[in-house]
């Protein structure tokens, strides 16, 4: 199960999933997603639609609305130990 601190206010339509763990007075905006393996520091401050994976987010921080941390971003694909930009 997810560990929500009992200060923190996750708002309607966010997702926290199971095994994430959420600090003291954080705010998760709606529509947010916090994936497993995710930690959250104290009075953080995470925007509306942010999608965190596989990270830990330190104490006193803001993600601004529409952020994706922890995964690849749009247009861009891994190959053995690099980086690779996929032009459309």
């Amino acid at each position: 199960a997810a560990s929500v601190d009992p200060t923190a206010v996750v708002e309607a339509g966010a997702v926290v999933h199971s095994g994430a763990v959420i600090g003291k007075e954080v705010v998760v905006g709606s529509g947010t997603v916090v994936g497993p393996s995710v930690s959250v520091g104290q009075s953080t401050r995470i925007g509306y639609n942010v999608v965190l994976s596989n990270c830990s987010v330190g104490e006193f921080c803001t993600i601004h609305n529409g952020a994706c941390i922890g995964q690849d971003g749009e247009h861009l694909f891994t190959e053995y130990r690099k980086y690779v930009m996929q032009w459309t």
